[in-house]
């Protein structure tokens, strides 16, 4: 499956980290435009309730939606590198035919893996300039980047060029 269209998307489940990463950045409003409603497994919410998390607020939002405890057994056989975020956001978008909103290569491909369909930040950001909600995206990405978010130079020059930025 690969790439995900968001043409009439209705279930995206989310991993941690994308959700730390546009909290950081400051720009959840932009992701709520763009996703309208979270699902997230119980171990992503645990994640973020942490003490200082970024991304913490999200917790008592509407648009966040908190999965149904998944049945035992069910994060078995994944690869030990996957975290349990990782591991509970994969099985549950598996279980509930939805994307997975995921940026880790190992959650994403292991996730491809299995036949479940991917989002990243970078194509949600791509998706924000298709649909007008921003003109550019170098200088969110630059904020991204600034804020932790890892990006290689040359994955960000091939993607800003490929929206027409480089």
């Amino acid at each position: 499956m690969g790439r995900a269209d968001m043409t009439g998307v209705s279930k995206i489940v989310s991993d941690t980290g994308p959700l730390i990463s546009w909290a950081r950045a400051h720009q959840l409003e932009l992701l709520r435009t763009l996703v309208q409603q979270l699902i997230l497994p119980r171990a992503v919410v645990q994640e973020l309730k942490k003490p200082n998390r970024s991304g913490s607020a999200l917790l008592g939002e509407s648009w966040i939606v908190q999965a149904q405890p998944l049945p035992g057994g069910t994060v078995l056989n994944f690869p030990q590198v996957l975290g349990e975020g990782e591991r509970q956001a994969i099985a549950t978008a598996s279980l509930l035919g939805a994307l997975l909103l995921v940026d880790d290569i190992s959650a994403r491909r292991e996730a491809e893996r299995r036949g479940i369909a991917c989002l990243s930040t970078l194509r949600l950001l791509a998706q924000a300039k298709t649909d007008g909600l921003v003109t550019q995206v170098a200088p969110l990405l630059q904020t991204f980047r600034a804020q932790g978010f890892w990006l290689s130079d040359s994955v960000t020059q091939r993607f800003l060029m490929g929206l027409g930025e480089a």
